[in-house]
């Protein structure tokens, strides 16, 4: 993904049983989707939002330090 020229994130929230998730997905020039990760959210404000992508995006740095995988995020 990092060789990637044009890259774009997309954000979807939804609302099941009463909890409020949020996906996140990047899909790249090719028109290939990765999903980055889902959590739930308290609500659905900015600072929630924008929390809950630092928290995805350091479970995804977390998990190459660990495995000792390049991971790095070209955007």
């Amino acid at each position: 993904m990092k060789e990637t020229e044009n890259s774009t994130l997309y954000t979807d929230e939804t609302r099941k049983y009463g909890k409020c998730m949020q996906t996140y997905i990047v899909i790249d020039d090719e028109q290939k989707s990765y999903i980055l990760g889902s959590r739930e959210m308290v609500d659905k404000s900015g600072t929630s939002t924008l929390d809950t992508f630092k928290d995805i995006s350091k479970d995804i740095t977390d998990y190459c330090h660990e495995n000792e995988v390049n991971c790095e995020m070209g955007m």
